[in-house]
């Protein structure tokens, strides 16, 4: 008995460094993408400062702003067209609710349900 817990505890360690790792990969990328979209933002106010020395203030501010808008317009014609080619989803089987479980169980059968559900995962646990 003294064993498996042991081994319990080593794999909530395990879980508990998987999920630091994960936390602080997450982190890292946040600031990553922080960092990249301050230097995109530096980077368009250089080629809007360029553009108003070459055309003049007002046109730069119109091209950046066109340019923004093609992108924005190529991304939702691209986005309308793969949505139509979209497969639709499956239908449902007769007769179970969203929760899986027949309509004329009720809660006593969401229960029963929870009750085999864990019955089975204990029984893979506990399997050798």
């Amino acid at each position: 008995m003294l064993f498996r817990w042991l081994i319990s505890a080593i794999g909530f360690a395990a879980l508990r460094d998987e999920l630091r790792r994960a936390v602080r990969r997450t982190a890292v990328s946040l600031v990553a993408l922080v960092l990249w979209c301050v230097a995109l933002s530096f980077g368009l106010a250089a080629l809007t400062v360029w553009l108003a020395t070459v055309v003049g203030v007002i046109w730069a501010l119109a091209i950046v702003a066109g340019a923004f808008a093609l992108v924005a317009i190529i991304m939702q014609v691209s986005l309308a067209a793969t949505a139509r080619k979209r497969a639709p989803p499956a239908a449902p089987i007769a007769g179970l609710t969203a929760s899986g479980v027949l309509p004329e169980l009720g809660i006593g059968g969401a229960l029963v349900g929870a009750a085999l559900v864990a019955y089975l995962l204990a029984r893979q646990l506990t399997r050798k």
